[in-house]
């Protein structure tokens, strides 16, 4: 009778011995856990040695998107000033596809894009309209611009009234954009101010 091996006899009595085990839950939640632990940790690093050089990181990205947003947000008011006139004068001469509802989307379109660029060129430089004069005449411009403009498009009660509210509208716009410019809230308007004074002083 052959001669049984002690490691035959040990897989007789436990034949799934050579079998390999999966790891425990116990196991397994440990090593996630310490997983879990060394990457917050390291990003807890990462922070701390970032953290001294974020701001002018910010200020880096933010002046780099300065030329490009600012570029954007002047060709968006080209394009939105230059888009109503020609519709308020197709309203004005009673036609038909100044409103058309393609037309009018991408009015909106172009106006809500305008906002975003001039939000972000807020943000970027650091301006508050509640500090900042010619930008608080430049925004209450731009609320009355918006006004005239709706009345001159689809409000106006009469020919006339939509008339009047069309060149008012173009005068806003005109007076917003050189206030822009010359970030003077006199805009446009302070050296014809400045030429009747010397006129005045002049005659006197």
């Amino acid at each position: 009778m052959p001669a049984i091996s002690a490691d035959a006899t040990q897989k007789r009595k436990n034949p799934r011995s050579d079998i390999p085990r999966p790891p425990g839950v116990v196991g397994s939640l440990a090593k996630t856990s310490s997983r879990a632990i060394a990457r917050a940790v390291l990003v807890r690093v990462r922070l701390q040695i970032l953290r001294p050089f974020a701001p002018r990181l910010l200020t880096m990205v933010m002046s780099d998107l300065y030329i490009p947003v600012r570029t954007a947000h002047v060709a968006f008011v080209l394009i939105s000033g230059s888009l109503f006139a020609v519709r308020g004068l197709a309203v004005i001469g009673k036609a038909q596809w100044a409103m058309v509802r393609p037309l009018r989307l991408l009015s909106y379109t172009i106006d809500t894009l305008l906002v975003g660029a001039a939000t972000l060129l807020l943000y970027i430089l650091r301006l508050n309209p509640l500090t900042t004069p010619w930008l608080a005449t430049k925004l209450s411009l731009l609320g009355l611009y918006v006004l005239l403009g709706s009345l001159a498009l689809k409000r106006a009660p009469d020919p006339r009234s939509r008339l009047v509210s069309y060149v008012g509208a173009l005068l806003c716009f005109g007076l917003m954009v050189s206030v822009a410019i010359t970030h003077d809230p006199m805009g446009v308007v302070r050296p014809w101010l400045q030429v009747l004074g010397n006129s005045d002083g002049s005659h006197r």
